[in-house]
């Protein structure tokens, strides 16, 4: 955006701050002009090849200054910096003043008239020969058809115009002659005034006042007038009030600080001490135990099989009891009907592959609980469509071993954005049971963005820690 030189002139009593030079006017004589500001009633594309465009949104109120800063429309501001800057709202043939924190709107013609919602103006100025003329009628005709009447500085404006021709005629009484201009193809703010002449002996246009003539000579000097008589001497003044006491002298400065005493020199290092003996060597660590076991039909196994108990003996004694049990398994004997080979997401549930996401009760089927449960799904996490710049948390819950301890969360594409997780209850969470986590995907862009977090469960005592993964996805929108 140019930076355009400033002149304050008077307007409609208040004094505005004009533009010279700043822009190109349709008027045929107006060296000195407010920029004219087209209306919209929504905003065009904002780039780098009409950066610094201002334009009026209308809106149910006055509507808004906007300016394109390269990328996108914003509110144009009015602060202290930009005090008195005007611009013209061409569709209301209005000046908007910035008073130094908000636009006022100051019409051009006090009793103008909006014609239509086109984005054009037509105003001026009715004059006669001792100056402006209140009350003249303007009709418009062409394109569209209105009277106006000029208010007191003769000023009389048409707004929301639509594009096209039209004509202008304007009249004032039998003392003054008419006038009419028609104006073709308009496009913006169109300025056209009118000086009507005389016509007639009496009306607004009849009494013509001649210009001031120059200052008649001056007359000769009077005679000096006699001497008054002197006039009595005044009362004494009062006796002025006392004088303030000076202030007290400054205190002396305080002497210079003597210099700092050399620091002295480094002790040399003593000597390295010598080793220290080896210490003990440490218990022997607990042997881990399996334990199969006969499991008679159930909800466990439909036919029967075997259950397989694995844990630390951590007692020693040789014998894997309920207390020592970490993890149990069973491996189930077939049905009459044959057993069934399923696919790595479903289970065998009565002789039929079950899809495990399909109980939201326990996120499996027939007993086989998941490990990470988030929304009635096994295993995975759909945030949907999320606006981008903004965050959307889903709680999951994790079950937890006996044994076991709840370690924190792994897996890179899980835990760095656009995605984080949180404990909610899980933090040094002991097994057996179950605690929640969270997970919040904030997308900065658009597209679609999966990953999985690792929720690390490890032993309390040593061995390495088990990952309980959670699928993700999320659509930035």
């Amino acid at each position: 955006m140019r930076t355009c030189r400033h002149r304050i002139v008077p307007f409609l009593g208040l004094f505005l701050v004009l533009a010279a030079a700043c822009g190109k006017s349709n008027s045929p004589s107006a060296p000195n002009v407010v920029p004219a500001v087209l209306t919209v009633t929504s905003l065009p594309a904002c780039t780098s090849a009409n950066k610094g465009q201002v334009v009026f949104l209308a809106s149910s109120g006055n509507g808004t200054l906007e300016t394109c800063n390269g990328s996108a429309f914003v509110a144009t501001a009015c602060t202290a910096s930009n005090i008195d800057q005007v611009l013209y709202v061409v569709s209301q043939a209005t000046f908007e003043a910035c008073t130094g924190s908000s636009w006022t709107a100051i019409p051009f013609a006090a009793n103008g008239v909006n014609v239509g919602s086109g984005p054009n103006s037509i105003t001026g100025t009715v004059a006669g020969p001792s100056g402006p003329l209140s009350g003249a009628t303007v009709t418009l005709s062409g394109n569209a058809s209105a009277n106006a009447a000029t208010d007191a500085n003769g000023h009389y404006a048409f707004t929301g115009l639509a594009n096209g021709s039209y004509t202008v005629s304007v009249t004032n009484g039998a003392s003054c002659s008419t006038a009419s201009a028609a104006l073709n193809n308009i496009s913006g703010l169109v300025a056209r005034d009118f000086t009507l002449t005389r016509t007639g002996t009496s009306g607004a246009c009849a009494s013509v006042t001649g210009p001031q003539g120059p200052p008649g000579p001056q007359g000769p000097t009077g005679a000096t007038g006699a001497t008054g008589a002197t006039g009595a001497q005044g009362p004494t003044g009062a006796t002025g009030a006392t004088g303030a006491q000076g202030p007290t002298g400054a205190t002396g400065a305080t002497g210079a600080q003597g210099p700092t005493g050399a620091t002295g020199a480094t002790g040399a290092q003593g000597p390295t001490g010598t080793t220290g003996a080896q210490g003990p060597a440490g218990p022997a660590g607990a042997e881990s135990l399996i334990n199969v076991t006969a499991e008679s039909s159930g909800p466990n196994c439909e036919a029967g099989g075997q259950r397989i108990d694995v844990g630390i003996d951590t007692n020693g004694d040789g014998v894997l009891e309920s207390s020592e049990i970490q993890h149990t398994a069973y491996v189930c004997n077939g049905t009459s009907g044959g057993s069934q080979i399923c696919a790595s997401n479903q289970a065998e549930c009565n002789g039929m592959c079950t899809d495990l996401a399909s109980d939201p009760a326990n996120c499996g089927a027939c007993g086989n609980v998941c490990p990470a449960c988030a929304s009635g799904v096994c295993g995975s996490i759909d945030f949907g469509s999320v606006p981008i710049n903004t965050s959307v948390t889903r709680q999951f819950t994790v079950t937890v071993d006996a044994g076991y301890r709840m370690q924190g969360f792994t897996g890179i594409s899980g835990i760095n954005p656009p995605y984080s997780a949180a404990n909610v209850t899980c933090a040094g969470f002991t097994g057996p049971g179950t605690c929640i986590a969270s997970e919040t995907f904030s997308p900065t862009a658009s597209g679609t963005f999966t990953g999985v977090v690792d929720a690390d469960e490890c032993p309390l005592t040593s061995g390495p820690c088990i990952p309980i993964a959670v699928s993700l996805t999320g659509n930035g929108v």
